[in-house]
């Protein structure tokens, strides 16, 4: 244990230094996630995948009700960063792509932020880290809930949107077989 309490002041102080260690501990885990390069990222990897638990996601909309209350969850969208606005419209492969790979780095970045849970339980008394390892628990497992969540239902959309644009292909293919060819002179 680091920190000790013998009165005020030493409780000031240790929160003091905890806020200012998981300040710095998240700044700098957010700078690696944003460098990390995207194929770290990639949905197929097994930390990404569905766990049989899961259900498809529906143990989050289930059991947590997660459709209720991700939206009031605030998101971060750093400068020139992506936004999820755009799937409102007529999504691309692409898009979705991205989408579900932003996913991941969120989650990424949520799972690594517990690591910091260790350090409170490391550095601080009991009664004390308990309370900063809850609030830690409380802040970042709703949100690698939400990306998690929001990676299956996008999933499910991407595999839905490649099946409409190959159903239509083949139509197009159809109907340009059908249609009179000209005459070679």
């Amino acid at each position: 244990m680091i920190f000790r309490i013998n009165g005020w002041f030493d409780g000031l102080e240790m929160l003091v230094w905890n806020v200012a260690i998981g300040a710095a501990f998240h700044v700098v885990l957010l700078v690696v996630c944003l460098k990390r390069p995207v194929s770290a990222y990639d949905p197929n990897r097994r930390r990404y995948l569905a766990k049989t638990w899961e259900k498809g996601g529906k143990v989050y909309k289930d059991r947590y009700k997660i459709h209720l209350w991700k939206e009031k969850v605030p998101q971060f969208i750093g400068k020139d960063g992506f936004s999820k606005e755009h799937l409102k419209q007529n999504p691309t492969v692409e898009y979705l792509d991205r989408f579900i790979m932003e996913t991941c780095r969120g989650e990424w970045y949520h799972s690594t932020s517990l690591w910091l849970v260790g350090f409170v339980v490391f550095a601080d008394p009991w009664q004390v880290s308990w309370l900063f390892g809850l609030g830690l628990v409380a802040v970042h497992m709703p949100c690698k809930f939400i990306q998690r969540y929001n990676r299956f239902r996008l999933q499910v959309l991407r595999k839905k949107l490649i099946r409409d644009l190959q159903k239509q292909a083949g139509e197009l293919q159809n109907t340009s077989a059908l249609a009179p060819q000209p005459d070679p002179e």
